[in-house]
């Protein structure tokens, strides 16, 4: 692949980005009455619960497209060599959150259960950052939220998620490490492993995916020096990864609530026939 054809693909990604926020705005903000998000509102008695789920999947759709713009401009010049990596690895993590929470084949129950899981890790989560910089007191406020949630946990049919000391360890259900959840909804774990090896700073991957080798006379054929490098065929897998964390999401929140999708459709057609030209991952020809 010439770089050329990388261009070509990045600006078949860039273009579906910026035809897929018109499409959702023009959908507006409500499910139809006869869609599936809809009708299980009769089914919790909590349906701010349910609404909480909907308000999450908004959220982790904006969020991946923004990380997917981020990706688009490490790619274009001057190119960058790891940050692109890493802008892929958080648009696959909040879209496969999304996809997650958005799942048609889940009873809603379950969608409950999971987007309380990730609530309270949220809440978790903060409480640890408050503490970090020293503001306990807040930390603790904030943890205070977490009995007022469980409580609307039980009261809708969920049990409480303790470890076998009585610990909590989740509301709802333990939430699963995203790894899990990027290959149940994406079926990209390897994937995701490769980018967060990026994201880490372990050279494996880096010295992989974001370098080559040089001789000290710049050529490439033996193994001295180490020289930041793009492949184009990276940068075709990883606006073919950018494009399922956004799209994907997308279309599962149409089908979730009964939106026309063919318009979503049409966008994600355009962009992967021209994917589709070039296929393949990073190191293959």
């Amino acid at each position: 692949m010439i770089v050329q054809e990388a261009m070509e693909i990045t600006q078949a990604l860039s273009t579906a980005l910026d035809d897929l926020g018109p499409f959702l705005e023009s959908c507006g903000t409500e499910p139809t009455p006869s869609s599936l998000a809809s009708r299980e509102m009769g089914r919790i008695a909590d349906t701010g619960l349910l609404d909480g789920a909907r308000d999450q999947v908004n959220v982790l759709i904006d969020l991946s497209a923004d990380h997917v713009s981020a990706f688009v401009r490490t790619v274009t010049e001057p190119v960058n060599t790891a940050a692109p990596w890493t802008c892929v690895r958080a648009a696959l993590e909040a879209g496969a959150l999304a996809l997650w929470l958005a799942d048609q084949n889940i009873e809603p129950l379950v969608r409950v259960s999971r987007s309380l899981a990730l609530r309270y890790e949220g809440i978790v989560q903060n409480a640890k950052f408050l503490a970090a910089r020293g503001d306990s007191q807040q930390a603790d406020r904030t943890k205070e939220a977490i009995p007022r949630l469980e409580k609307r946990a039980l009261a809708v049919g969920l049990e409480r998620q303790k470890n076998k000391n009585g610990k909590r360890i989740g509301i709802g259900q333990r939430m699963p490490p995203i790894t899990s959840i990027v290959a149940l909804t994406l079926s990209e774990e390897p994937t995701y492993r490769m980018l967060s090896g990026v994201a880490h700073g372990h050279l494996w991957a880096a010295r992989e995916l974001s370098f080559r080798s040089v001789d000290a006379d710049g050529s490439t054929r033996g193994r001295g020096f180490l020289e930041k490098n793009l492949e184009p065929e990276s940068v075709a897998f990883l606006c073919s990864q950018a494009a399922a964390a956004i799209l994907r999401p997308a279309m599962a929140k149409c089908a979730w609530f009964g939106w026309d999708v063919e318009d979503l459709r049409g966008i994600a057609g355009s962009a992967y026939r021209v994917f589709s030209k070039y296929a393949g991952k990073p190191g293959e020809a």
